[in-house]
């Protein structure tokens, strides 16, 4: 009776280890599960958050990208030359300026980096090259070149200064039309106005009070 009674306790025993065992085996599945459901969600919202910041930053270069067309575009409707006369003494002279961008910036289609873009609109200038002489005497001609203007875009205005010049140079857009600089200027800005054809002119010395005022139109390009 005994033995029996033995036997019937090793075999409940064997049933409650199997049935211990089967838990324990099923409470490490689940813990396996939620791990790997934890790693898929969190590669998941790596992933999401890598795409939103790749996003971010594209449309942030893009619209950098937008802001240098712009500034270029502004900048090729200035460029040329234009010239103009006034006096000095009595004497009749004539006024020459060219106008061009430092650069020609990229048309690809490919979305560059905010860097690369960042450089350009660092190193993209107007390059103002001033020339003047008199009537009587082309030979005697004089002139300065100024190699970083940044126009204002939104008033339509220009102001040159370097320490080896003898005069500064303030011009604005002008028109045949009663259009202010500063409407011009926004004309060019959206895309209205593909080419400016009159600038007004201001030439200061600096060791003298004198102020030339002047309008100059814009005349083809010379041969070379």
């Amino acid at each position: 009776m005994q033995n029996k009674i033995l036997r019937t306790g090793l075999c409940c025993l064997a049933v409650l280890s199997g049935i211990l065992g089967g838990m324990l085996g099923c409470a490490n599945q689940g813990s396996e599960k939620i791990k790997e459901r934890a790693e898929v969600e969190g590669q998941a919202q790596a992933q999401a958050q890598a795409k939103a910041e790749r996003d971010s930053q594209e449309a942030r270069a893009k619209e950098m990208e937008s802001d240098l067309q712009q500034r270029e575009s502004y900048y090729q409707a200035l460029s040329g030359t234009y010239e103009g006369k006034f006096q000095l003494a009595g004497e009749e002279f004539r006024a020459r300026l060219r106008l061009a961008p430092s650069l020609s910036i990229y048309r690809g289609t490919r979305v560059r980096t905010a860097d690369e873009i960042t450089s350009d609109l660092n190193t993209l200038n107007l390059v103002v090259q001033s020339t003047h002489w008199p009537l009587s005497a082309p030979s005697a001609a004089v002139g300065c070149l100024f190699l970083a203007v940044r126009p204002d875009l939104k008033l339509g205005t220009i102001h040159t200064f370097l320490d080896t010049c003898p005069y500064t140079l303030d011009f604005s857009l002008s028109s045949d039309e009663l259009v202010s600089a500063k409407s011009m200027g926004q004309k060019i800005l959206n895309g209205e106005l593909k080419q400016v054809e009159a600038l007004n002119l201001q030439m200061k010395p600096t060791a003298r009070p004198d102020v030339f005022s002047m309008a100059l139109k814009r005349v083809p390009e010379a041969l070379p």
